[in-house]
């Protein structure tokens, strides 16, 4: 499943990296699930291996903390519209070959999406790895911390798995905030294949104080 950022909003570096993640992504799900020849295999890594020291000699990512005074002052995202945070997140992240990737979107006070996971993300036979769907869940939970408004980080995530979760079948994700209590953030959410509940989950998030995260930041910092 590829997602991509409308073009207008993508610089060309941007748009490399995601062309590049969507390769290297539908080249690991077609070696998983097929037998490919050696030969073929070998001259794949031959040229990644050759590209490797041109890339290393290349400037530095400036890793630059994001504003969250400017992500606290923006306007609530609308109904139905597109979460989206950084391109080259773990899980979210359309421009890293190690993102699912997906799009989630506001639908009341869910962040909900649909996640058609491939052969790379197999555990069991026909199934999806358990920690890639948590994985994905700990990810959701962050974007409800978007249509809340809120900075917080994870304390604990807890998932239940109540039936499998298919490889290669759309999978609708939901995320919600449950309940606060005080610094603490309560959410809760589910997974459903084919109108069934798969998956619940369940997570404390800790609010934190911008003020700490600018110390944490630095007087150098500036926003991206």
């Amino acid at each position: 499943m590829n997602v991509d950022p409308p073009p207008e909003e993508l610089s060309e570096l941007d748009s490399a990296r995601i062309r590049l993640a969507n390769a290297i992504r539908a080249v690991s799900h077609g070696v998983i699930e097929h037998d490919p020849d050696p030969d073929l295999l070998h001259r794949l890594a031959a040229t990644l291996e050759m590209a490797v020291p041109d890339i290393e000699v290349t400037p530095p990512r400036d890793r630059l903390l994001v504003s969250w005074e400017q992500r606290l002052d923006s306007n609530p995202p609308a109904q139905g519209e597109s979460l989206s945070s950084g391109l080259l997140r773990p899980v979210y992240g359309p421009a890293n070959p190690f993102g699912l990737p997906y799009e989630p979107r506001v639908d009341g006070h869910d962040a909900v999406t649909t996640v058609t996971l491939g052969a790379a993300h197999e555990g069991a036979p026909g199934r999806s790895h358990g920690g890639i769907v948590a994985a994905l869940f700990d990810d959701l939970f962050g974007f409800v911390l978007d249509i809340e408004q809120t900075i917080a980080f994870t304390g604990w995530l807890r998932v239940t798995y109540r039936g499998p979760v298919p490889i290669n079948e759309p999978v609708e994700y939901r995320a919600r905030l449950r309940g606060r209590e005080g610094r603490k953030l309560s959410m809760t959410g589910e997974a459903r294949y084919d109108g069934e509940v798969v998956i619940e989950a369940d997570a404390l998030f800790i609010e934190l104080d911008p003020d700490h995260l600018r110390s944490l930041m630095g007087p150098d910092a500036q926003p991206t």
